[in-house]
């Protein structure tokens, strides 16, 4: 629209930068299918410009989780985000990255093993300094109760979807003993 305002289109600049309209698929399938993901938006400079601009990027719910003060708020006080896959230490010990989001940056840690003990966990302080003043990250859910609990769209016919595994199961092993009657 030729006649939007300035910050409008600013941010449509900023959403095909980040390649959006290809990004929010997978976004709102993991919501479909899991219940909740997230969007991460941090500041960075534009690949086209090299003005200010910002990373726009889905985290599925199973990497990241946001925490809320109260469940009707639109801003998290803190979220966590953890790789999906172990990283080797060049001793062959298997550690994992985490980062933390709160209103004024993003912290790395790392952590070994199963992250129990004190000295399994390592602070490398904060990876991106943003001052938003806000957790950049939004959530993005399918079903919400009033608990915070999220449901997808597969969850409540598991049940129908294990009936009818075992209704075939049956079926198939008296066609398969009951042939030889024949």
């Amino acid at each position: 629209d030729p006649n939007a305002p300035a910050e409008t289109m600013d941010a449509w600049q900023v959403l095909e930068e980040n390649n959006w309209e290809e990004r929010q698929i997978p976004v709102t399938r993991a919501v479909i299918g899991h219940g909740i993901a997230y969007v991460k938006v941090l500041p960075a400079k534009s690949p086209l410009t090299g003005e200010d601009s910002a990373t726009v990027r889905g985290v599925s719910g199973k990497r990241m989780a946001a925490f809320y003060d109260d469940l009707d708020d639109e801003w998290a006080s803190y979220a966590i985000e953890v790789d999906e896959q172990p990283n080797k230490a060049s001793n062959g010990e298997e550690y994992f990255f985490v980062r933390f989001y709160d209103d004024r940056a993003v912290h790395f840690l790392r952590f070994k093993g199963l992250g129990t003990e004190p000295n399994d966990w390592e602070y490398y302080g904060p990876e991106i300094i943003h001052d938003l003043g806000v957790v950049p990250v939004i959530r993005k859910t399918n079903r919400i109760d009033l608990d915070g609990h999220a449901i997808g769209e597969i969850e409540p016919v598991i049940p129908l979807l294990r009936r009818i595994d075992q209704d075939t199961f049956d079926r198939l092993i008296v066609q398969r003993f009951g042939a030889c009657k024949v």
